[in-house]
C-alpha cells in the first residue's frame, strides 16, 4: 500500500508500505486564554511606550510567536527557556493589545487550572526609538515596533510589562493528546525493506528547526537570505527524506 505524508499543503509521496497506523485525534492539547498582552501609548514598567498608530501592525506580529516564562530582576526576558505556549490571535482593543493565547506546558496549566494568575509581557525589535525625561524617568518611544514573542509572568513582575497585562478568562482548558498506535513501518525500495518507527516525528522535528531558523532571521540573529537557504533544504530533505539516507544505513 503507498502512502502520504502531508506537511502544510503539499502532499509528500513516499514509497512505503504501512502494516497499521491507528489514531485518534482530539483538540488541541492546552489552556486557551483570553488576555491583554500590552497597553499602547503609555509607560511600560520598564518605561518603554509603544505606540497606538502601530498597534494593528504589532498585534499582527504576535500571531503565531512561542511563548516563554521568566524576566531577570531588570525586567529582561528569558530567552534559553522552553517554549510552553503560543499566541492563537491577537487584535487592538482601545488603546491594548489583546488576543488568545494556548499554553501547553503542564505545570503552568496545573497552576492555572488552580487558579493562579499570570502577567504578560511583549518582546520584539523596533526601528528606532526616541528618549524624553519625564517626572525624573527617561520614557523611551519605540517607532516601528513588531513583536518576535510573548512573555508569561510572575503576577508581581519587576521592570517588564503592565499591570493590566494579564489573563482575562480561560475559554477552555483540554488535557487529551492525539493517541497513537503504531506497528511497524516498512520502507521498500531497490534496497530491500528496513524498519522505521514514529516516521511521523522526523517531520516535525524538521518543522520545528524551520521555524526556529525563520524566528532567528526575524531576530536578525541571521542573515534573512541564510534562512532561506536552510529552509530550502529542509524543505527538499522532507520531500523526498530516503534520498539522504547514507549509503552505510541502506
Amino acid at each position: 500500500m503507498k502512502s502520504f505524508l502531508f506537511v502544510t499543503s503539499e502532499i509528500i509521496s513516499m514509497p512505503v508500505e504501512i502494516e497499521a497506523i491507528y489514531f485518534e485525534e482530539g483538540k488541541k492539547k492546552g489552556a486557551r486564554i483570553f488576555a491583554t498582552f500590552c497597553e499602547l501609548d503609555k509607560p511600560s514598567a520598564n518605561n518603554r511606550i509603544y505606540r497606538f498608530a502601530e498597534g494593528k501592525r504589532m498585534a499582527k506580529s504576535l500571531i503565531g510567536k512561542f511563548i516563554r516564562y521568566g524576566a531577570d530582576w531588570k525586567g529582561k526576558h528569558f530567552k534559553n527557556v522552553p517554549e510552553i505556549g503560543k499566541v492563537e490571535s491577537a487584535w487592538v482593543e482601545g488603546k491594548k493589545i489583546k488576543g488568545i493565547i494556548r499554553i501547553w506546558a503542564k505545570k503552568f496549566v496545573a497552576e492555572i487550572k488552580k487558579g493562579k494568575k499570570f502577567l504578560f509581557s511583549v518582546g520584539g525589535v523596533a526601528q528606532f526609538s526616541e528618549t524624553v525625561k519625564k517626572g525624573g524617568k527617561f520614557i523611551t518611544t519605540l517607532y516601528n515596533a513588531i513583536c518576535t514573542h510573548l512573555q508569561l509572568l510572575p503576577n508581581n513582575p519587576k521592570g517588564a510589562g503592565f499591570p493590566s497585562a494579564k489573563m482575562h478568562k480561560i475559554i477552555e482548558i483540554n488535557e487529551s493528546v492525539m493517541l497513537t498506535q503504531t506497528e511497524d513501518i516498512k520502507v521498500c525500495d531497490a534496497y530491500g525493506c528496513k524498519i522505521l518507527r514514529d516516521i511521523r516525528d522526523e517531520f516535525e522535528e524538521a518543522r520545528k528547526i524551520e521555524k526556529a531558523v525563520d524566528e532567528l532571521a526575524e531576530e536578525k540573529v541571521i542573515n534573512r537570505a541564510i534562512a532561506e537557504d536552510i529552509a530550502t533544504m529542509i524543505r527538499v530533505v522532507m520531500k523526498e527524506p530516503w534520498k539522504f539516507i547514507d549509503e552505510e544505513k541502506r
